[in-house]
Parts: structure tokens; C-alpha cells; sequence
């Protein structure tokens, strides 16, 4: 996704170009209905004064189902996430962040679905006086934002799973 600089509704540069990342984790079903998880990431940006590869911030959630009927099922979603990776820009905060969301999860014949909606609270996700060039100067302020996502689980063997995601 690209962080554009916009003057007058035009475009006239980019301050990130492009973002990729490889998002890792691990979670435990404690019982159907109650689910801990791990993740964390690692991101490669390119842009007009970025171009580095870092490690991303720690998370730790809880799924919590309070509603399963035969293939629907509504979840609670709260997510710690802790200060401890290294890039200084787009995805790391310094400060402890916190999120909270719904999932709402479909299970059909050979994968599941999941769309989450939620609150995203990132304290220390604040990019002040940047420079596009000598006279523009902007703060980035990524502190506050509603999250939502779409995904689907494949099951591959017992005991593992292949998880795709986007969010927004």
C-alpha cells in the first residue's frame, strides 16, 4: 500500500512506495470455544526515505466464542500488542497497544471464513515532521483506527492450518 503526499487533490509523491510483510503465529484452542494466540511479523517498506527490513511488534490474543451454532459462530477478539520491534515508521508503535474486535466465523466443507471489525488504540503509532521535500511537512498519525479484515483457515493436516488474511 502506498503513503502518497497530497497537495490540492493531487498526487505528487510518495512517501512509501510499498509494504510488504510475512505475518507468523501460533495459537492454542484452550476448549471450543476459548482461543489463545502469538503473531508476530517481519516487513520490508521501500519509499522516498525508507528502504529497510525490520522485526514487527509482539501480539497476543484472545478469541473468545459466545455464540456457535452449526456453522456460525460470533467471537470477542481483545489483542495486547507489545513495543518490541525494531522498525520506526509505518507498523511499530513504542508504546503497548490494545485492540478489540468481533469476528463473525462461517465453517463450510473444506475451510473456514472470518470477517473481524474492531477498535485498534496504538499510543505510540505517531510519525511527526516528516519531510517530502524542503518545504512540505507532515505528521503521520496512525494511533486511532477501526480494523477490518476478511480471511479463511484451510485445514492441511491434523494439528495444522494455513491462514490467509487482509486487513485494512
Amino acid at each position: 500500500f502506498p503513503v502518497t503526499i497530497m497537495q490540492d487533490g493531487e498526487r505528487v509523491g510518495s512517501l512509501l512506495d510499498s509494504l510488504t510483510s510475512f505475518h507468523y503465529g501460533a495459537a492454542y484452542r484452550w476448549h471450543d470455544g476459548l482461543q489463545f494466540g502469538i503473531n508476530s511479523f517481519v516487513s520490508r517498506q521501500y519509499g522516498n526515505e525508507y528502504n529497510q527490513t525490520f522485526p514487527g511488534d509482539l501480539g497476543l490474543d484472545v478469541i473468545w466464542k459466545f455464540y456457535e451454532g452449526s456453522r456460525h459462530a460470533i467471537a470477542l477478539h481483545p489483542r495486547l500488542t507489545l513495543p518490541i520491534g525494531s522498525g520506526n515508521f509505518t507498523s511499530n508503535s513504542p508504546k503497548t497497544g490494545t485492540y478489540l474486535g468481533i469476528n463473525f466465523e462461517s465453517a463450510f466443507e473444506w475451510f473456514q471464513s472470518v470477517i473481524n471489525i474492531g477498535y485498534s488504540n496504538q499510543p505510540g503509532s505517531i510519525i511527526e515532521n516528516q519531510t517530502y521535500d524542503t518545504t512540505t511537512e507532515f505528521d503521520l498519525d496512525l494511533r486511532e483506527a477501526i480494523r477490518v479484515g476478511a480471511g479463511a483457515l484451510f485445514p492441511l493436516v491434523p494439528l495444522w492450518s494455513l491462514n490467509v488474511e487482509s486487513v485494512s
